[in-house]
């Protein structure tokens, strides 16, 4: 079976350039699907990573306005730039996630993990329940989770100076 195979038995539309286009309305994307005939608009979409850590450009689930996938860009690389501007917006939007340059206080207390940090988006407090679930380590990459469902990202906890690394090493073995 061709890749193609797949995603017709999961029911999916492959999308690629030649029968499909994404354009920007309102600040939302908008599907249009290709075909002898010309153009037929399929609506607003929703886009998200199949594989959020792994593969930001690549294999990007695109959903109707009830959550039902459609079908599934390969690779953004293969669109147009305006299609990639669109796109990498909605993508940008749904997986915000603040870079931690540098923690202040790190603090543990009734099974929570209080953090006091500077990010690029300015300074932040926030709590980890359970921090062996909520803290993810990907390569030297860590990902953590707060209470309220908000992403925080060291991109390289190496990269961190040596006394704030020392404030997250139980979390990082």
């Amino acid at each position: 079976m061709n890749n193609n195979g797949f995603y017709e038995i999961a029911g999916l539309t492959l999308f690629e350039p030649s029968n499909s286009v994404i354009r920007g309305e309102n600040g939302f994307p908008v599907l249009f699907t290709k075909s002898k005939e010309g153009e037929k608009r399929v609506g607003v979409v929703e886009a998200k990573r199949a594989f959020p850590f792994e593969c930001e450009n690549e294999y990007i689930v695109l959903e109707d306005g009830e959550g039902r996938d459609l079908g599934v860009i390969r690779d953004l690389a293969a669109r147009s730039e305006s299609e990639r501007a669109v796109l990498g917006a909605c993508l940008e939007r749904r997986y915000y996630m603040p870079k931690i340059r540098g923690l202040y206080k790190v603090s543990d207390k009734f099974g929570f993990c209080y953090f006091k940090a500077s990010t690029d988006a300015g300074d932040v407090e926030f709590s980890v329940h359970d921090p062996y679930k909520s803290i993810v380590l990907l390569g030297r990459r860590m990902i953590l989770t707060d209470a309220d469902g908000n992403r925080f990202e060291i991109p390289d906890v190496d990269a961190l100076p040596k006394k704030d690394r020392k404030k997250i090493e139980q979390f990082l073995y």
